[in-house]
């Protein structure tokens, strides 16, 4: 039949679905690498899962209605192993952020480089398990106030710079500059 059942209603459903009501400290992803050919044979699928550094279970609406709204919803990508290989040879190489110092390493046995934050050194088609932590509801609000836009207006031969907060409503951001360029609001 293809389906599996419910826990909460007990009939067989189509689709699962996943909400959280209580967001665990971690969070562990691991990807099902192992395919199956139409002979049975298996292969290891090395495609591109795109995966974010930060994210926020609410913006999946991953999140119940009714969840602590003092609780932080926010992750961030701590760690990812690659699977480098087929089904019956792997090479295991992690990249990891350093809690203490805040930079990525690479791992890869004996050796350890350190990498910029970037996708394209902590992503990678080789993932096969990542690993999320969930930072504190300071460290989240934190987050959102450094996460300052820069915004560069040019105003009749003079260049200046507006800075907004991603939580800035239009309107405030509107405001900001009617105020920089000392214009009435009905000028816009």
């Amino acid at each position: 039949m293809g389906g599996w059942n419910c826990v909460r209603c007990k009939a067989q459903c189509d689709k699962r679905t996943l909400h959280i009501t209580r967001c665990p400290q971690s969070l562990i992803v691991n990807f099902e690498r192992v395919r199956s050919d139409p002979n049975g044979d298996q292969y290891k699928a090395d495609n591109m899962i795109d995966y974010p550094l930060i994210f926020d279970l609410k913006k999946y609406g991953l999140v119940e209605e009714d969840f602590d709204p003092t609780q932080s919803t926010t992750y961030e990508l701590y760690a990812v192993d690659n699977h480098h290989g087929g089904i019956s040879f792997a090479h295991l190489m992690a990249t990891t952020k350093n809690a203490l110092d805040h930079q990525w390493y690479h791992f890869d046995d004996a050796s350890v480089v350190q990498v910029p934050e970037t996708h394209e050194n902590v992503k990678s088609d080789k993932a096969n398990v990542i690993y999320y932590r969930r930072l504190s509801k300071a460290a989240e609000d934190a987050r959102k106030e450094q996460n300052i836009l820069h915004l560069w207006i040019h105003h009749d031969g003079e260049i200046f710079i507006i800075e907004a907060k991603p939580t800035d409503s239009i309107q405030t951001i509107k405001d900001k500059i009617m105020e920089r360029l000392d214009i009435s609001a009905g000028y816009y």
